[in-house]
């Protein structure tokens, strides 16, 4: 608020002049997903949601120090090398 002369004048911004400009031409009407949740809000109270969501979306997975992540590799070779009937599969697998 701005008071110029004794009356009080609303300041408005150039982003928000530009959104309330949007507004008034409609382009915020009728867009994909108006009046649905949005997606992601679940969970937040979890400390580090953020991560959790980035990770996720980015499909990304083992992010595990080495010597934990050489320590689960060595936990699920036999389980791999179980489902393996050759014995050349079984010498390709990493």
């Amino acid at each position: 608020m701005l008071e110029v002369g004794g009356i009080v004048q609303r300041y408005e911004s150039w982003v928000e002049r530009q959104v309330r400009e949007a507004i008034e031409r409609g382009e915020f009407d009728n867009l994909p997903g108006a009046g649905k949740p949005i997606p992601g809000l679940n969970g937040r109270e979890e400390e580090n949601w953020w991560i959790k969501s980035k990770l996720e979306h980015e499909n990304i997975r083992g992010l595990l120090p080495a010597s934990l992540a050489l320590r689960k590799e060595v936990e699920e070779l036999p389980a791999m090398l179980a489902t393996e009937h050759d014995e050349q599969a079984v010498r390709e697998i990493d």
